[in-house]
This record gives C-alpha cells, sequence and structure tokens, in this order.
C-alpha cells in the first residue's frame, strides 16, 4: 500500500527535503482560499475553509492557524507545516508524505484513516484527536504528545492506529540524557552577576545569580536556574524543559520556543516583551504576572498550566473581606473619640470641684437645682400647652 502511495505520486527522496523559505512565493488571502493544487508556495495566513479535495507540494505553512476546515482529500507531499495551531478541522483519509511538522498543536483534528508516510514530527500535541486506523510509516517522532489516558479530558482516539518501521526519538534523547546525567557531574553556580557579553554554560545549576543584559539562547534539560535575576535579558531559540523558578524577570524580550519548562513561583514585570514566541505544556504555578503580561503568554501558549500567585489571590480575598470591617471600624472609632473627649471633659469637672472649697461647692449644688426646677417646670409647661 505504500509502496504504490509513493510511485502514485512519483516520490523518488525519502524523508522531507529542506526548502529555501526566501525563493518561495507567498500567497495572499485571496488566492489562499481560492487555493485547490499548488506547489512551491509559502501559506502565512489563518485558513478555514470546506473543499473536495486540496493537493500542495514542496511548501511551507507557517505562523498560522488552520481551523473549522474540512477537506475529503487532502494531499501534502514535502510540506513544512511550522509554528501552526490546527484545531477542528477533519482530514480524515489525509495523505501526508515525506512532511515536517515542527510546533503544532492539533486539537480536535480528524486524522483517522490519514497515512503519515516519511514524516518527521517535532514539539508537537495531539489533544482530542481522531487517529482511528491511521497509518505512521517510517516517521520520527521528537517531542511528541498524544494524550491516550480514556479519563482525560484531552484524550485521543487512537483505536488500530499503526506504527509501523517509526522512530521515538524522544525516548532516545531521554536515555540519552540519563546516561549523561549519570557520568557527567552537574556545577552549581551561586551569587554571581553576569554582564552582556556572558555565555550561559551547559550542564549547569545557576543559582542566586544575576543576568544583565545577556543574551540566552537554546538551553536543555541540563541547565537550570534557580532564583535568579533577568534584567534586559533575550531569551531566543529552543529551550526544553528548563527550570527558571523562583526567578524574576524585568524588561527581558522573549522570543523562540519553551517545551515544559518551569516558570513556577516567578515573577514577570509589565514591561516584559513577548515576540514570535510559543509556550508548550509550561508551568506558570503560583507565577507573579501583571493581567496584560498573563493575557499574551495565554494567547502564546499550547496546554501550560495557570495559577493565581497565591499571596496574589489572599491579597485580594482579604482585602474584599476587610473593607466593610474598616469602614465600621472607621465609623466606630470616630464615636468612640468622641465618647472619651465627654468622658475626658467630665473627669476634668470633677477634679475642679474637688479642689473648691465647702461653701463653693454649696453655691454649685444650689445652683444646679435651681436650674433643674427651671427645666421640669419648662417642660410641665409645653405639656400643658
Amino acid at each position: 500500500m505504500i509502496e504504490e502511495l509513493l510511485e502514485q505520486y512519483n516520490i523518488t527522496y525519502l524523508g522531507y527535503q529542506n526548502l529555501d523559505e526566501s525563493i518561495l512565493k507567498k500567497l495572499d488571502r485571496t488566492k489562499i482560499h481560492r487555493l485547490t493544487k499548488e506547489s512551491n508556495c509559502l501559506i502565512m495566513e489563518n485558513y478555514s475553509e470546506e473543499k473536495d479535495s486540496l493537493f500542495l507540494k514542496d511548501s511551507i505553512l507557517k505562523s498560522m492557524k488552520i481551523s473549522n476546515t474540512r477537506i475529503k482529500q487532502a494531499i501534502f507531499i514535502n510540506c513544512k507545516f511550522d509554528d501552526t495551531v490546527i484545531a477542528e478541522s477533519s482530514f480524515a483519509n489525509g495523505i501526508f508524505i515525506n512532511c515536517y511538522f515542527k510546533y503544532i498543536m492539533f486539537d480536535k483534528v480528524n486524522l483517522e484513516h490519514a497515512k503519515m508516510v516519511y514524516c518527521h514530527f517535532e514539539s508537537c500535541s495531539m489533544t482530542r484527536c481522531k487517529l482511528n486506523y491511521s497509518h505512521f510509516f517510517k516517521s520520527d517522532f521528537e517531542k511528541i504528545e498524544i494524550e491516550k489516558d480514556h479519563n482525560h479530558p484531552k484524550f485521543s482516539e487512537t483505536k488500530d492506529m499503526i506504527i509501523e518501521n517509526s522512530v521515538d526519538k524522544e525516548n532516545i534523547e531521554k536515555k540519552e540524557v540519563e546516561n549523561m546525567k549519570a557520568d557527567k557531574k552537574t556545577n552549581i553556580i551561586e551569587n554571581k552577576i553576569f554582564e552582556s557579553d556572558y555565555q550561559i554554560e551547559s550542564d549547569m545549576i545557576y543559582n542566586h545569580c544575576t543576568f544583565n543584559e545577556t543574551n540566552i539562547e537554546k538551553i536543555n534539560v541540563s541547565t537550570d536556574f534557580q532564583d535568579c535575576v533577568f534584567n534586559n535579558t533575550t531569551f531566543n531559540g529552543e529551550f526544553y524543559k528548563v527550570a527558571f523558578s523562583l526567578s524574576k524577570f524585568n524588561d527581558c524580550i522573549f522570543s523562540g520556543y519553551f517545551s515544559k519548562c518551569f516558570f513556577d513561583n516567578c515573577k514577570f514585570n509589565d514591561t516584559n516583551k513577548f515576540e514570535k514566541i510559543h509556550f508548550l505544556q509550561c508551568d506558570f504555578s503560583r507565577a507573579d504576572i501583571p493581567n496584560q503580561i498573563m493575557d499574551v503568554i495565554k494567547e502564546k501558549s499550547s496546554y501550560s498550566i495557570f495559577d493565581v500567585a497565591p499571596h496574589k489571590k489572599e491579597d485580594n480575598e482579604f482585602e474584599n473581606m476587610i473593607k466593610p470591617i474598616f469602614e465600621k471600624f472607621q465609623k466606630y472609632k470616630m464615636e468612640i473619640d468622641e465618647l472619651q473627649n465627654k468622658i475626658i471633659e467630665k473627669k476634668d469637672i470633677i477634679d475642679y470641684i474637688s479642689k473648691l472649697s465647702s461653701d463653693e461647692k454649696l453655691q454649685i449644688v444650689v445652683s444646679s437645682l435651681a436650674v433643674s426646677s427651671n427645666n421640669t417646670n419648662t417642660n410641665s409647661n409645653d405639656n400643658e400647652i
């Protein structure tokens, strides 16, 4: 069956052949939606169509979103899908030969009976997809996530899915990393300040360090940062399973691809910038992130974990709880102050009277009785009236 496909489409090479993006013709939105058969093109516009057929060869689909698309017979040959979201679409019975999928999120995509021949998958995720009866032949998998747990809300159906003569490079890489860590002792650098010309070292844990105007590129699982401060730092490239726990980011620029990285308990100020960035399954638990920055990060994330920083959540809850109590306290405090002033006034009167002679005290008593008698008579007259 596979040999027949290769013969049918005159495939003389095996595996994706690199394409030079600069010489490809970029299609505008009108041409993209009229697309039925094309080659040597660059597509960077969002796509949403229903078609009977689509044939695309030697082309790049980049930084776009394919959604609500139904193609009855889709054929892709030597195409590269780069940093693209494919959601709520159907490519059932589709044929993908010598294709390269990099930083792709498949969500609610029907790929039943699809054939993936000599394809390469790198840093991809498939959630809520239908992969029943699909056939992966001599395809490479590098950092791909397919949720197969039936009880998971993002479970993908994989009934009778065939993976034939394919290689899971991620498992090979994990073993290599484990062997590397077993053979090589990881060093720790603590309490250091690094300036712009510093190059990050591999197999290193940076603890309580400060990075000023540095450029950090492509870090893997062997390098971590704990409780560090990044000032005017540029992150560019690929970062895989890097921990930035408890770190602070001030006026930084993020670009590239972060896969399964840890930003738990980190703090971001509101002047950080995110350019051509994608976070895949990163952990932002208990991170202190301004709302406008949080919105940007969520928009550029796939299946990452978010949680409000505990102190922020508690502060909001405490503020809402204490506000009415504080208002009542202010009211009661004013009343108490007035009462206290009266008490002080009475005390002053008592002290004054105690220092008077007997005749002076008697005179005050007589005067008080006279005033009281006049008040009583006045009230009586008011009642009679």
